[in-house]
């Protein structure tokens, strides 16, 4: 596409040449002359000579701490990319952002001094240069970039520089690395401003936000707007700049708990010493909400809101305060801010969350309770932050992975200065995060393979093998299905993945090619229902005929089995979305299933179950409709003032009973939207057809999409091939 350079008119103007001094205020200057000075020492200590760092396409699982010369937990490292490698002749890297084609392919915009590279990240997390777009104008520590529709919109420090706007979709015919023209292959040349810090992108509303760019215009260096939902002729509609610089900021259409901004373009702004929140869905005429400071500031940086769906409470990060020593950052550790902003024009800070080692914190992205933190020596580090509604001092959040990219401080336990990791991209469907290090390149990195033990407690008496099947490319979906009481993973996978079991004569594995299989094992355990027999069960029972008798010896199986299963799906979860996730189960592994299945915060693609039972029904019912008041333990419970729902009441149930440490259910919070398949033999002699039919019966008081089939001649297995055919069809609309 032919090249358009647009001026906005009468916004702002064009400043062609400064210095960092006339065009910031002191907190900034103070900052960037730090990162100037830092940067210059990293040059002259030699770590951006030629050759120093060394690329790999060798995959270094974490073990034992370490991925090769780098501290970790959790997280292997996939490849690595130095910036020599990636086309820049400073080797200096910055920011970083990501784009995934129509057909699911990963690229990234890597940010350095001198341009900005493109790579894919190949299904196997390997790093292929594509080539590089070069500076508009000259080389500048700072440099940004977020994508919106498959355009990347590129902002940088250098005077003059502007907007680049670049069709990412241009790289998916690249045969050999290329230096694209500023010129000719660029779709838009936007120059409404010159020098930027950050690029903010808000897709939904088709709009970028450069911040940061020069104090002595009229936008102040605020949020200056830019219509990009026409690529090739950017616009600005406006510019909010009542509090003035704004250093980085997130826009949402606002969906949270103050009711009077729903359906609002709403921008939370890191205002160099507050949080700023302004209203900007009249773009001529923006509003502030708030500006709120905050004990120990020190530097405004960067913040994310924690839960999208609910926009309660965001976390921000203060860039000097560890440097300055104000507050408690004064000991160093990396420390997070926690703000309740359920009312938006009174924002409260409530506590905070500090790193267990000592770093500065830098840019941070929060995806389903999980905060990948980029803080610079001491690397990407992944915080749970999914207590915060609960308790939103941070005293429940904890550090769940990391990956040191800067092994050179790991003696000292990390050292507050600017060098290491600048920003990380966490939103790749695949699970491969990238990070982007000042000095020696790009990390491809992955959440290593969760390990859960089965539930052995005490130790297993001759464990049997569960049973993992991989499709012969990357999987698209996951169905874990649990076996029934005294089978295994292993032989019940196998007759089901191997045998024509439908009426065409397909298995399991050739009806769902895309499909990975997990046959989870139960332990062995002594049977109270087959005199202290030792057999695979899920939990212990005392009867068969009545499987709710005695529920007490069937609580601690339970509670270890649940864990158990839902760590494997939390494992899928890094890959595979939840909407792609089938659960499933036989006889007791229906059962148990069942139950995890109520214990869930989200729902899944689908659960089916066969010759089963709901443990747990009746307490289930006397919560959705009790008797009298005193059946109902949650009879006077309330949330924040309101009173549950009764389908609420029972996941809580669940989850109280199953000791599952999750949030107070909501109704985006819980599995509840799952469409259930139960199916059950009318002849089952060992589980009656009308507990299965009571389980359907109670999960459809729960609201849930039930669909209940019971076949007659049936006894205590599945039916081939009628229930197998109906379980496919179920099926083949999830995958």
């Amino acid at each position: 596409m032919k090249l358009s350079i647009i001026a906005a008119l009468g916004v702002a103007t064009l400043v062609t040449s400064r210095t960092i001094k006339t065009a910031n205020h002191v907190a900034m200057e103070r900052l960037m002359d730090m990162k100037v000075s830092s940067r210059e020492k990293l040059r002259n200590d030699g770590y951006f000579a030629a050759g120093k760092w060394k690329s790999t396409k060798k995959v270094q699982a974490c073990t034992n701490g370490k991925a090769g010369e780098y501290s970790c937990n959790g997280v292997d490292l996939q490849a690595f990319a130095s910036h020599e490698d990636l086309g820049s002749k400073t080797k200096e890297g910055n920011d970083i952002w990501g784009w995934t084609s129509d057909d699911g392919r990963e690229f990234a915009a890597v940010g350095q001094t001198d341009g900005t590279a493109f790579v894919e990240v190949t299904k196997d997390g390997q790093i292929k240069y594509l080539g590089r777009l070069p500076t508009q104008t000259e080389n500048s520590i700072w440099r940004d970039m977020k994508v919106v529709d498959g355009y990347v919109y590129i902002g940088s420090e250098a005077p003059g520089h502007g907007l680049q706007v670049f069709d990412l979709r241009k790289l998916l015919t690249v045969t050999k690395p290329t230096v694209f023209d500023i010129t000719k292959d660029l779709t838009a040349w936007f120059q409404g401003f010159g020098s930027s810090h950050n690029i903010v992108s808000h897709e939904e509303a088709s709009m970028v936000y450069a911040v940061g760019t020069a104090r002595s215009t009229s936008c102040k260096g605020g949020l200056f707007m830019v219509d990009v939902s026409d690529p090739a002729n950017p616009t600005s509609p406006g510019c909010a700049s009542e509090d003035g610089y704004v250093h980085d900021a997130q826009c949402v259409i606002y969906k949270g708990p103050d009711s009077h901004y729903n359906g609002k373009e709403v921008c939370f702004n890191y205002n160099e010493d507050t949080l700023t929140i302004v209203d900007v869905t009249d773009k001529s005429a923006p509003k502030q909400i708030s500006k709120t400071p905050y004990a120990g500031s020190s530097y405004t940086h960067q913040g994310w809101i924690v839960d999208p769906e609910n926009m309660a409470y965001l976390l921000l990060d203060d860039e000097l305060d560890e440097m300055d020593k104000t507050g408690e950052a004064a000991n160093g550790h990396t420390t997070t801010y926690i703000f309740d902003v359920s009312t938006l024009a009174k924002p409260a800070y409530k506590g905070l969350y500090q790193s267990p080692v000592k770093s500065i914190d830098h840019n941070q992205y929060i995806i389903d309770g999980l905060s990948y933190q980029s803080n610079y020596g001491s690397g990407l580090r992944i915080v749970d932050v999914s207590s915060v509604a609960q308790d939103p001092t941070g005293k429940g959040f904890k550090e769940v992975a990391f990956f040191d990219c800067h092994p050179e401080d790991d003696a000292v336990g990390g050292e507050v200065e600017f060098f290491g990791s600048w920003s990380v991209y966490p939103y790749f469907k695949s699970g491969y995060i990238l990070l982007n290090s000042i000095e020696r390149g790009l990390y491809s990195l992955k959440r290593s393979a969760q390990q859960c033990p089965s539930p052995a407690h005490p130790p297993q008496i001759n464990p049997s093998p569960s049973l993992s099947v991989l499709p012969t490319s990357p999987p698209t979906h996951t169905l874990i299905l649990l076996h029934g009481l005294s089978n295994n993973g292993s032989k019940f996978g196998t007759e089901l993945l191997l045998t024509g079991i439908s009426s065409k004569g397909l298995t399991l594995a050739t009806a769902f090619p895309g499909t990975k299989f997990i046959f989870p094992n139960a332990r062995k355990r002594r049977s109270s229902a087959f005199r202290r027999a030792v057999i695979n069960q899920w939990f212990d029972i005392a009867s068969v005929e009545g499987p709710s008798h005695r529920r007490d010896t069937q609580v601690q199986g339970l509670v270890e089995s649940a864990e158990h299963v839902r760590c494997i799906i939390a494992g899928e979860l890094e890959t595979i979305p939840g909407g792609d996730i089938v659960l499933g189960g036989l006889s007791q592994g229906c059962a148990m299933s069942m139950a995890v299945l109520l214990s869930l915060e989200f729902p899944l693609g689908g659960y089916f179950g066969m010759s089963g039972w709901l443990p747990f029904r009746e307490d289930i019912e006397d919560v959705v409709a009790p008797v009298e008041e005193e059946d109902d333990p949650f009879a006077d419970d309330e949330v924040d003032g309101e009173v549950i729902e009764p389908p609420l009441m029972a996941v809580g149930l669940v989850r109280d009973i199953l000791s599952v440490d999750a949030a107070t259910p909501s109704k985006d919070r819980t599995s509840l939207m799952t469409p259930v398949l139960l199916c059950h033999g009318e002849d089952d002699e060992k589980v009656k057809c009308k507990l299965g039919e009571e389980a359907a019966q109670c999960l459809s008081s729960l609201g849930m999409q039930v669909t209940w089939k019971c076949y007659a001649g049936l006894g205590h297995w599945y039916k081939i091939p009628d229930e197998i055919d109906d379980i496919f069809e179920f099926l083949e609309a999830i995958l």
